[in-house]
C-alpha cells in the first residue's frame, strides 16, 4: 500500500481563518509573515544544523502543514506525513562589512514580500548567510499561520537541543508536546452565546472607531508601512517600573492605559478603543505551554478616559477588565468586531498595542549551542498588519518603543511625535506621577500632538465614485446584498469588499448568500479572485451563463450511466446500503435477525381486488427490482420471468368483530416483523382482508432491499393509475437500477470521491458515539428486537405556522426538527454530545430517468450534535444544520463506509454502533413526491418499519398540508414508560415551537416530565443556613475538639489535627512578622503533600489569599503567572527552593516538619 499524502485534516481556528482571509486579500503585501535572524559566532556544523531542523518540523504537524480553501464549504489546514526544509546558503564572505548588512537587509525585505503559497506546505524557509569562516547569519522565515512569538524560544530550545545531540552522535531526546488540533477541538467546545454576550455588553454603545491620522477616504499616495524607535535609559526604566510594582500595576496593563489616554487626548473623544495582542493560551487546557501554534489573538481595549479619576485606580480598572476577560480570549477579532456595534463597513480600531513579553531574553541566556558556538543578536522581525499604526513596546533594561505606521494614514512627523508623546508621559510616571489622571493629560505639551482629521460625513455618492453604479438586475441583487452586509447605503463598480470593512464572517455569509440568491457554485476563494463589485458580478454571470455539458471534466464531475440492456438479467454488486441490510438480517451481529421492513395497512372502499392484482403485476413486469432476489455470493440479480402474483385473501365477510379483530391482528403480527428470505422472490407481500359493506383493508410489506421510501411513494403513484386506467401505457423505462449501481461505483475512482473519503477519515478520529440513553436490557440480550411506533401529528395550520418561522430563522425545517429530537435525547443522554445516524435518499443525477426506477437509493450520514452549549434554539438548529450541510458536501463517502471505519477501529465491533436514526422525508415532498399518494387507495391506519442495528428510529413526513412523525423504536431495550416520556417530552416541544417566539431564543428549553420535576425538587430541598465562618474557621473548630485524630495521611507523613493546627499557626506566624498584610497574595509552588495543606492553612490564619502554582511548569510560565499574581512572599518545599528558579525580588518560606 502507497504512502498516505495527507496525515491530517482538521479546521481553523476563528484567529487562523481571520489571518488566511488577510493574506489571501493581500497575497504581495508580506502580511502576517514573520523573521528571526541570529548572529551565529564559531565554527558551524551546517548539515547539523539543517537536521536539526528537520527533525524539529517532522515533530509538530503544525510546521508541516498547509491550508486549503478551494472548493471548501470553510477553509481546513492540511497536515503532510513529511515535508524537507532545505538550508539555503549565501556566501556574503567577500563583500566589505557595510555591504554584506545591505545585503542581508534587502534578502530579508525580499523574503517578506515573496511570501508562502498558502495551500503548499511548508510555509517557512531557512536561510544561512556566511559573513565570515566564524560568523554567520541564520533567517528564519514564517507565516503567522503557524506559529506565534510565545512559540520561538521553545522550538529554538528544541532546534539546538538536537543540533547538540547530532554533533555527539546521539538521537535527541525530547519531551512531550500537544499537537495544535487540540486547542482548536477545544474551541470547538467553548460557549458563543456566552462570548457573544460579554464582548457585546463590553463595547455596547461604542459606533465609530477612534480617529487617528487621516481618515482612510482622504490617505494620501505615500505607500508602505515607516518604523519610528526610541527608547527609555536604563535608569528611567527601573524608575517606571519599581512605581508600577509599588502600584500592583502590571507595566502591560500601564502602557494599555498609557496608550488610551494618548489617544483621548489626539482625538479628542473620551470613549476610546484600540486593539491589544494576548498570549490566548487558555490555562485550563492542559499542556497548552508545550504546544506550538498561532495562539495569539489581538482584541478590543475599550477605556473612558475622565480627567477627573484619581490615576492609579484608573490604571488598576482597566488590568481588572484584562482578568474579566480572559475566559473569553479565544474569540476572533472577526467574531468580535460582528457582536460589535461598529458597522461591517468600518474598522473597529485603527490601532494595536502589542507588550512583546516572550521569553526571548530567559531563552537565549540559557540556551548552549554546541563546542565553540556562540549565539548572539536574536532579532525579530514581527509581522505586518493592516492597521494604520501599531505600538509595540519591547521590555529590557532599556525600555524600546517601537511604532510601524502607514505612511498613507499618519506620516513621518506625526508618527514621531506620538512616540515622543508616549515617551513623555512614561517619563513623568517614572519621577512621580500626579494624582488625577486630568493632570497626566496636561503634562502633553501641544507640540507633541499629532493632527487628526475628523472624518468628513459620508454623502451619497461616496459609494459611487469608483466606477460608477449598478446597473443591471444581477448588478442591482448583488448589490442589495453587498448594502445588507456590509451596512453602507450604496455601493460603486470598483469598490473592493475588502476595502469597504468586509472581513472573514462577512466573506463565508457573502459567499452563502451569492450561492443562494444566483443558484450558482462560487467557492470562498472566488471572492478574493474577484474582490471588486464589477468583477463579482462578472464572476456570478459567468458561472450562470457556463452550462455544465460544456465544461471541461472537473474534480466534481459526476459519472455517467451507460445503459445495457443487455446485461439487464446477469448479477451486479449490493449497494452499501444493501449490504448492511443483508448483512443485519444475520444473527452475527447484535440486534441482528431483523429484515429491514415497511408495513402497513390502507382501510378502503369500493376497491376490486383484482383490479389491484393485475395492477400489481403491471408494476412487477416495469420495475426490475420488484423481481429482484439476493444471491447467495452477496450479489443481487434480476429474475427474467417470475410467476403470477396473486394477493392473499382474506374473508371476514359476515364474521364478528371479535373474530375480525382477531384475525387482522394475526395478520397485523405476522406481516408486521416479517424476514422474507431475500434468495427467494417476491421480497414483497400484499394481502387483502374483505370487510363488510365493501370495505377492505390492505396489508403491505416491502423489504427495502429492494425499494426506498421514494419508490415507495412511485410505486403507489403508478399502483393507483393503472388501477384506475388499466389500458393506460407508461413512458418506457430505459435506465435499470443495475445500470444505476455499476455507474455510480465509478464516482469511487474520482477525486470527488477521494475528498469525501479524506473528509471522514479525518472526522471518524473523533467522532462522538450515539446517545447514550438509560437502557433496561443490554442490546445483545434482546436477540431479534420487536418495534413498537409512537406517532403524532402537526395540524396543516401549525405545520404551516412551524415552516414560516422555521424560514425566517433560515434554517430549513428538517433541521429544526432534527434539532428538535437531538434536544430531548440530550435530556436523557449520559452526554449531551453525541451523534445522529441520518437516512439520505440519495439520487445522484446520473441519468434523466434516475427518480423514475424503483430501487434502494438511500445512504446514511452520520451527524455529529453537540447540546452542551449554552444557546438559542435558533443558534443549535443553525449549527446543526451548517454541520449537516458540510457533512452534505462530502456525501460521497457514505455513513456505511464510515461505520465500517468505526468497527474496524474498535476490533471488528460487532455492536450496533450509531443506533439511533432520523430519517425525513421532508425532501422527497418538495421533489414531488408526497406521502399522500400512500391514501389514494383509502386511509393509512396503522404503520411500522423496523432495521437491523437500531434502537430509535424517528421519521418525519408531510402528508396532505400536516405533518406526521413517528418513533419507531425496540421497546423491550429501554424501562418502562422511558419512551413515553421522551416522545411527550418531544410533542410539547414542537408544540411550543409553533406557538411561542419565546421557545426559540431560551438557552435550556425544560423538556423533563412535570412528574420527574417533582420528584426531583422533593429529593433537592435540602435548604440549610449558609455558614458565615471562614475557610479554615472549621478546622480550626475541629483541631480543638480531635486534636490527636488523624487529618492528613500522606506516603511521606501521617499528621493530628494538633499537629497540622500547630504547623500552619507557626506558617501563619512567620508570615505576618515577615510583613504580608491582610487580603494580599501568597504563592504556593508545590508538590503534591502534606506542606500543601499546611500551606493553605497556615497563609488563612495570616489573613492573607493563596494562589496555587504548579511547580511541574516550565520556568517561562511558572515565573509567568507569579508576576501576573504580583505575590511577593512564595511558599514551597526544601527541595523546590533549592533549585533556584525564581522571580527577581521573591521572597520565599519553606515549609518543613519542625515547627
Amino acid at each position: 500500500m502507497s504512502k498516505p499524502q495527507v496525515e491530517q485534516i482538521y479546521p481553523l481556528s476563528p484567529s487562523q481563518q481571520g489571518m488566511l482571509y488577510e493574506s489571501l486579500a493581500a497575497a504581495e503585501s508580506g502580511i502576517h509573515v514573520e523573521q528571526l535572524v541570529w548572529r551565529m559566532e564559531g565554527p558551524l556544523d551546517e548539515a547539523a544544523l539543517e537536521r536539526a531542523w528537520q527533525h524539529v518540523v517532522e515533530r509538530h504537524a503544525v510546521l508541516r502543514t498547509g491550508f486549503a480553501w478551494k472548493q471548501q464549504s470553510e477553509p481546513v489546514q492540511v497536515v503532510l506525513p513529511r515535508v524537507a526544509v532545505p538550508l539555503r546558503g549565501q556566501d556574503l564572505r567577500a563583500l566589505p562589512p557595510d555591504e554584506q548588512q545591505q545585503r542581508l537587509e534587502a534578502e530579508l525585505e525580499s523574503e517578506r514580500l515573496r511570501g508562502f503559497k498558502l495551500a503548499k506546505a511548508p510555509l517557512m524557509r531557512l536561510a544561512l548567510f556566511r559573513f565570515s569562516d566564524d560568523e554567520a547569519r541564520l533567517v528564519w522565515t514564517f507565516h503567522h499561520l503557524l506559529l506565534d512569538g510565545w512559540c520561538l524560544p521553545l522550538l529554538l530550545q528544541e532546534v539546538l537541543s538536537c543540533y547538540q545531540a547530532f554533533l555527539q552522535g546521539q538521537t535527541p531526546r525530547l519531551g512531550t508536546s500537544r499537537p495544535f488540533r487540540d486547542y482548536v477541538a477545544w474551541l470547538k467546545r467553548q460557549e458563543p452565546e456566552a462570548a457573544r454576550g460579554f464582548w457585546s455588553a463590553r463595547l455596547k454603545g461604542f459606533t465609530r472607531p477612534t480617529p487617528l491620522g487621516r481618515p482612510a477616504a482622504q490617505a494620501t499616495s505615500d505607500a508602505g508601512y515607516g518604523v519610528v524607535q526610541a527608547g527609555l535609559p536604563p535608569a528611567r526604566t527601573e524608575a517606571l517600573l519599581a512605581t508600577l510594582k509599588q502600584h500592583r500595576l502590571t507595566p502591560s496593563s500601564f502602557f494599555q492605559g498609557l496608550w488610551a489616554v494618548l489617544l483621548s487626548r489626539y482625538s479628542g473623544q473620551t470613549d476610546v478603543v484600540f486593539g491589544t495582542t494576548v498570549s490566548g493560551r487558555p490555562p485550563e487546557l492542559e499542556g497548552v505551554e508545550s504546544i506550538i501554534g498561532p495562539f495569539i489573538n489581538t482584541l478590543p481595549v475599550r477605556r473612558v478616559v475622565e480627567p477627573s479619576r484619581e490615576l492609579w485606580s484608573w490604571f488598576q480598572e482597566g488590568q481588572t477588565q484584562r482578568n474579566d476577560q480572559r475566559a473569553f480570549e479565544y474569540c476572533s477579532a472577526g467574531q468580535v468586531h460582528e457582536w460589535s456595534e461598529v458597522p461591517g463597513a468600518l474598522p473597529l480600531h485603527e490601532s494595536i498595542l502589542v507588550y512583546e513579553n516572550y521569553p526571548m531574553e530567559a531563552f537565549q541566556a540559557s540556551s548552549s549551542s554546541g563546542p565553540g558556538l556562540a549565539l548572539a543578536d536574536l532579532r525579530s522581525i514581527g509581522a505586518r498588519t493592516r492597521h494604520p499604526l501599531t505600538l509595540l513596546i519591547l521590555p529590557g533594561s532599556e525600555l524600546t518603543v517601537r511604532l510601524v505606521h502607514d505612511r498613507s494614514r499618519l506620516d513621518a512627523a506625526s508618527a514621531e511625535r506620538v512616540l515622543q508623546g508616549l515617551l513623555a508621559l512614561s517619563v513623568a510616571v517614572a519621577d512621580g506621577a500626579p494624582e488625577r489622571l486630568g493632570a497626566l493629560l496636561s503634562l502633553l505639551p501641544d507640540d507633541l500632538i499629532p493632527a487628526v482629521h475628523a472624518p468628513r460625513e459620508a454623502t451619497p455618492t461616496d459609494s459611487l465614485t469608483e466606477g460608477g453604479a449598478p446597473s443591471t438586475p444581477l448588478q442591482l441583487r448583488l448589490a442589495r446584498l453587498w448594502t445588507e452586509l456590509l451596512g453602507v447605503e450604496r455601493v460603486g463598480m470598483r469598490d473592493n469588499f475588502f476595502a469597504r470593512g468586509g472581513h472573514s464572517l462577512l466573506a463565508a455569509r457573502l459567499v452563502s448568500s451569492v450561492n443562494e440568491a444566483f443558484s450558482v457554485q462560487l467557492p470562498l476563494v472566488g471572492l478574493y479572485e474577484s474582490s471588486t463589485f464589477g468583477a463579482l458580478a462578472e464572476r456570478i454571470a459567468s458561472l450562470q451563463r457556463t452550462a455544465p455539458s460544456a465544461s471541461a471534466p472537473s474534480s466534481t464531475a459526476l459519472p455517467q450511466v451507460t445503459p445495457a440492456p443487455e446485461a439487464r438479467f446477469e448479477p451486479f454488486p449490493l449497494t452499501d446500503i444493501q449490504q448492511a441490510y443483508w448483512v443485519g438480517r444475520s444473527g452475527d451481529y447484535e440486534l441482528g435477525q431483523v429484515s429491514t421492513h415497511i408495513y402497513f395497512e390502507i382501510n378502503g372502499q369500493g376497491l376490486e381486488v383484482s383490479r389491484l392484482e393485475q395492477a400489481w403485476r403491471r408494476l412487477i413486469d416495469r420495475h426490475d427490482m420488484l423481481r429482484a432476489v439476493i444471491l447467495p455470493d452477496g450479489r443481487q440479480q434480476v429474475l427474467k420471468q417470475v410467476p403470477p402474483y396473486h394477493l392473499r385473501i382474506l374473508e371476514l365477510r359476515g364474521q364478528d368483530e371479535a373474530s375480525r379483530t382477531r384475525q387482522l391482528d394475526a395478520v397485523r403480527e405476522e406481516m408486521s416483523h416479517q424476514v422474507l428470505p431475500a434468495d427467494r422472490w417476491p421480497l414483497f407481500e400484499i394481502r387483502a382482508s374483505l370487510l363488510d359493506d365493501g370495505h377492505l383493508r390492505l396489508h403491505v410489506g416491502l423489504d427495502a432491499l429492494i425499494a426506498d421510501a421514494w419508490s415507495m411513494f412511485c410505486l403507489f403513484q403508478e399502483w393507483a393509475r393503472l388501477y384506475q386506467e388499466p389500458e393506460a401505457r407508461l413512458p418506457p423505462l430505459e435506465l435499470t437500477f443495475r445500470d444505476y449501481v455499476l455507474a455510480e461505483e465509478g464516482l469511487r475512482r474520482t477525486p470527488l470521491y477521494e475528498r469525501s473519503r479524506a473528509y471522514w477519515m479525518e472526522r471518524v478520529e473523533r467522532m462522538a458515539p450515539a446517545p447514550e440513553l438509560p437502557l433496561a436490557r443490554t442490546p445483545d440480550a434482546v436477540g431479534a428486537g420487536r418495534f413498537q411506533r409512537r406517532g403524532s401529528r402537526l395540524s396543516r395550520e401549525d405545520w404551516q405556522k412551524l415552516k414560516q418561522r422555521t424560514a425566517e430563522e433560515g434554517l430549513t425545517p428538517s433541521a429544526v426538527l432534527c434539532t428538535a429530537f437531538s434536544e430531548v435525547l440530550a435530556r436523557w443522554s449520559k452526554s449531551p454530545r453525541f451523534t445522529l445516524n441520518l437516512t439520505l435518499f440519495n439520487r445522484l443525477p446520473l441519468h434523466p430517468q434516475t427518480h423514475e426506477i424503483v430501487g434502494d437509493f438511500t445512504s446514511l450520514s452520520l451527524l455529529e450534535v453537540d447540546a452542551s452549549l449554552l444557546e438559542p434554539f435558533t443558534a443549535r438548529a443553525q449549527r446543526v444544520q451548517q454541520q449537516l450541510w458540510q457533512d452534505l458536501d462530502h456525501r460521497h463517502f457514505g455513513g456505511v463506509r464510515v461505520l465500517r471505519e468505526l468497527a474496524r477501529r474498535q476490533g471488528g465491533s460487532q455492536r450496533a454502533l450509531m443506533p439511533v436514526v432520523f430519517t425525513s422525508t421532508l425532501a422527497l415532498g418538495a421533489a414531488g413526491q408526497e406521502a399522500s399518494v400512500l391514501n389514494q387507495f383509502g386511509e393509512m391506519t396503522y404503520a411500522v418499519g423496523q432495521t437491523p442495528q437500531v434502537w430509535l428510529d424517528h421519521q418525519v413526513i408531510e402528508q396532505d398540508g400536516a405533518l406526521l412523525f413517528n418513533w419507531d423504536a425496540v421497546e423491550a431495550l429501554f424501562p418502562p414508560g422511558l419512551l413515553d416520556d421522551m416522545f411527550a417530552a418531544y410533542c410539547r416541544f414542537l408544540a411550543r415551537l409553533v406557538d411561542s417566539g419565546a421557545a426559540w431564543h431560551e438557552l435550556h428549553p425544560e423538556l423533563t416530565p412535570p412528574a420527574q420535576l417533582a420528584r426531583r425538587a422533593a429529593v433537592n430541598a435540602t435548604e440549610a443556613p449558609l455558614s458565615e465562618q471562614l475557610l479554615h474557621e472549621p478546622f480550626l473548630e475541629q483541631a480543638r475538639l480531635r486534636p490527636r485524630d488523624v487529618a492528613v495521611i500522606t506516603p511521606s507523613a501521617t499528621l493530628t489535627y494538633g499537629e497540622l493546627d500547630t504547623l500552619a499557626r507557626h506558617l501563619g506566624h512567620q508570615l505576618r512578622e515577615a510583613g504580608v498584610q491582610p487580603d494580599t497574595l501568597v504563592a504556593v509552588v508545590m508538590e503534591k503533600g502534606w506542606e500543601q495543606v499546611v500551606a493553605v492553612l497556615g497563609i488563612l490564619m495570616a489573613g492573607a489569599a493563596y494562589v496555587p502554582v504548579d511547580p511541574s511548569l516550565p520556568k517561562e510560565r511558572r515565573q509567568a503567572l507569579l508576576a501576573q499574581s504580583q505575590a511577593t512572599w512564595i511558599v514551597t518545599q526544601p527541595w523546590i527552593d533549592e533549585r533556584g528558579e525564581w522571580p527577581e525580588g521573591s521572597r520565599r518560606l519553606r515549609v518543613d516538619r519542625a515547627p
